[in-house]
């Protein structure tokens, strides 16, 4: 009988899947926050690879994007091993908030550069100031 592995490990492997296969096809994946930007020009130049079934590109870089958030902003993941959708609900917990990696990953992936993965991460950042709707929405109208 096969040892069933837990998602923890599930996404280090993953994770360290989708690190590898970045490095070296040369996209810059040594967990900072600027490789994030890495995996955006990474989605928007292999828009191919998520034609079909790509729920295991989908986990690994969802995996890579939370590992990510933990190392820079020391948060840890949240799992449930007994969830049947435990893939698509691992959790990123940085203080009191609670981010969903694989989701965010899904939406950028059907819903385009709206759900940009490098504002996601920084969104996450437990030290940035809060935004008046009117400072976010002028730096929304900078990136256009």
């Amino acid at each position: 009988m096969a040892q069933k592995h837990t998602l923890m490990e599930d996404i280090h492997t993953a994770s360290e899947w989708a690190a590898g296969n970045l490095s070296k096809t040369g996209y810059r994946a040594d967990y900072s926050l600027e490789s994030i930007r890495e995996i955006e020009r990474w989605i928007q130049e292999n828009p191919q690879l998520f034609e079909g079934n790509s729920g295991s590109i989908i986990f690994a870089i969802g995996s890579y994007v939370g590992e990510t958030m933990n190392r820079v902003y020391h948060g840890s993941w949240k799992t449930d091993d007994s969830d049947p959708q435990g893939e698509l609900n691992i959790q990123v917990q940085i203080g009191t908030s609670i981010f969903w990696p694989v989701q965010r990953v899904m939406k950028r992936i059907r819903d385009g550069e709206e759900n940009n993965l490098y504002d996601y991460v920084c969104a996450a950042d437990p030290n940035a100031k809060s935004m008046s709707a009117g400072s976010f929405l002028d730096r929304f109208r900078r990136k256009k």
